[in-house]
């Protein structure tokens, strides 16, 4: 295995840590738009911040049996899969009507992406 492969291997791994810092706060500087945008009440707009923690819940309680499993790494590909489906798909209800339940569903998926990092990434 040469320097730079491990290098790289290295910078990936350490940033999943950083996936559960980041998307609870970026979701923090869309607020005040897509409450806007969706018209949303008090309840739902907490339920479409909040629903990543939910998905953060499933995927860490999940995240060991299945690293046991398919091993850390394979997990970690999962995860940066969740998260990428999660991120493409959030992106999706701004163009489809009423769609704030697809929104929800898409950052459920992204915490369990971000549960699962957070279990199996080296800290």
């Amino acid at each position: 295995m040469n320097r730079s492969y491990l290098l790289l291997i290295t910078i990936v791994a350490s940033l999943g840590g950083l996936l559960f810092g980041y998307d609870t706060g970026v979701i923090n500087g869309t607020q005040f738009y897509f409450s806007k945008f969706f018209d949303l009440d008090a309840a739902m707009k907490g339920w479409v911040v909040g629903s990543a923690l939910v998905g953060c819940f499933f995927g860490a309680i999940f995240a060991g049996p299945i690293s046991k499993k398919i091993g850390r790494r394979n997990s970690l590909i999962i995860a940066a899969i969740l998260f990428t489906v999660s991120a493409w798909g959030s992106g999706l209800p701004s163009f489809l009507p009423q769609s704030v339940p697809l929104l929800v569903f898409f950052r459920i998926i992204g915490g369990l992406g971000i549960g699962m990092a957070s279990m199996n990434a080296p800290t």
